[in-house]
């Protein structure tokens, strides 16, 4: 079953931040990826780390706001890492931007995401 936990402590650039972080368990029926597309999210590569990442913009054909996923798997599960990018990084080299790591907007979408992809979980015997 998947748990919302928001207030995870995370260290980033020197600055603790508060992430939304949302914890699935077990096996489903597609990849942590392919469920965030269900989800209406597209995938992101980041041009400067090549890390891939998951959006969801708000306003069609504006690239803010937008709700930003990252995957961390592991054998288990996985967890998704959710926040809110009220738009793009202010300073040249920075990638520290205007986002929202917990509040209204970002619990309802992470409340969102969790019942659809709870949807996607394979039964199993003992379930």
């Amino acid at each position: 079953m998947g748990c919302v936990r928001s207030a995870v402590r995370v260290r980033l650039a020197r600055q603790e931040i508060l992430r939304m972080k949302i914890e699935f368990e077990g096996k489903y029926r597609m990849i942590p990826g392919q469920l965030l597309r269900r989800c209406s999210y597209a995938e992101f590569r980041d041009p400067h780390t090549q890390k891939v990442s998951y959006v969801k913009r708000l306003r069609p054909g504006m690239l803010y706001p937008r709700f930003h996923v990252y995957i961390d798997a592991f054998s288990e599960g996985f967890t998704l890492n959710l926040h809110l990018d009220q738009k793009k990084e202010s300073y040249r080299g920075c990638s520290m931007h205007s986002g929202e790591y917990d509040g209204e907007q970002v619990s309802l979408e992470a409340k969102r995401i969790q019942g659809v992809i709870l949807e996607m979980k394979m039964q199993t015997d003992a379930s």
